[in-house]
Parts: C-alpha cells; structure tokens; sequence
C-alpha cells in the first residue's frame, strides 16, 4: 500500500496555541514513528516537536491537509504543509505565511500523464532548495519525493526520512471538543464525590 500521511509543520507558534488552531488536543497516549507511521487506528493523529524548533501535526488523514486550514493556522506564523499517498504517486506541499500561501508544488502522475502535463505543477515564489530537488528528481526520473524534499527543507519533516535528532515520538490527539467534555464529566464526577463525603462525615459515615 505504501505511506499515506499528511503533515503540518509550524513555527511562531506553541503547542497549545497550533493545536487549538487544529481543534485538536493532546491525550495521555504516545505513538513510536520509528515503529510504524500513524494508521486509521489513530484517526486524529500525532503531534511533537521537531529538532528545529517547530511543531509537527501528522495524520493518515487529509482532512486538516487543506488551504483553507492552513490559511487559518498560518496567522502570525509560517506553515509547511504536505501529503504523499504512494499508492496513486501523488505528493504535494505548501507554504504559508500569516495566512497567505507563498508557494505550492504538486506531482500527480496520473493527472499529469493524463494531461500530457509536466512532472510538476507550482504556483508561488518557490524557495531556493526547489532548484537542486527539481534537478535531482531530473536526474534519476522520480518525482513523488520532490515535493518532499522542497517541504522538508524549510519544515523540517518528510513521512520516508525520519530527521536526525528526532526520538519519533509523538504524543496522540483527539478533537478538542471530546477533551472539553472529558474534563467536564471528571470534573462533576469530582463534585459529587466531594459532597458526598461531606454528607458521609455530617451524617456520621465512615
């Protein structure tokens, strides 16, 4: 089947601050990259920190992978967004900057050879590493791992290269709004304990 991830690598924010931008919250749960890359068992993804600084969002889903969201989170930061879906040879990656898109590369085979298109689309002021990427994935014919590259120079992640320095580890997460409810539920379970002991001693139980 191949990898099939998506990522988002930030930096200008914390944790906190990238993960309430997602709508995701940390659980107690951690997952060892090195062993496996994330699945559909872990729906809602990882989150760590990568040795450069920025915080890193993994998923085997696309659905927070978007523009749309990336504008969102990007404000006030700058954002490197990717996918790979090996299974159809399509691999993209993006950049943005306080909520505005610097540049995007994307390598769909299918699309391209059914277009009669070049190997790759861009849109953007490309940065300096797309040149030697481009004349690399030139040379030996290949250019899912383009896109990557080019993302993993300025994000610091690609889904096939696990970074020097970096333990893999990540912590698990869930969407913020079943945290909220979690915390809500203990937290009246808290009380009602803490009055029924009150009672208990009034009453004179043990």
């Amino acid at each position: 089947m191949g990898i099939a991830e998506s990522w988002i690598s930030v930096a200008g924010l914390t944790r906190e601050e990238f993960l309430n931008r997602l709508d995701l919250a940390e659980t107690e749960y951690r997952h060892d990259y090195r062993e496996c890359g994330f699945s559909k068992h872990d729906p809602d993804g990882g989150v760590a920190t990568l040795p450069n600084g920025r915080q890193l969002y993994v998923s085997t889903y696309s659905h927070l992978a978007t523009p749309e969201v990336a504008a969102r989170v990007s404000v006030g930061a700058q954002l490197i967004m990717g996918s790979l879906e090996e299974h159809v040879d399509v691999s993209e990656a993006y950049s943005f900057t306080d909520g505005k898109m610097d540049w995007m590369i994307l390598h769909n085979r299918e699309s391209q050879e059914r277009k009669n298109a070049p190997e790759v689309e861009t849109q953007g002021d490309l940065p300096n590493s797309f040149r030697g990427a481009l004349a690399e994935a030139d040379r030996v014919g290949e250019y899912t791992g383009l896109p990557l590259a080019v993302a993993a120079a300025v994000g610091g992640w690609r889904p096939d290269e696990i970074p020097d320095g970096f333990d893999g580890i990540f912590t698990l997460l869930e969407p913020k709004s079943d945290a909220d409810r979690r915390r809500e539920r203990e937290s009246r379970k808290a009380e009602r304990k803490a009055k029924g002991g009150f009672f208990s001693r009034l009453f004179g139980g043990n």
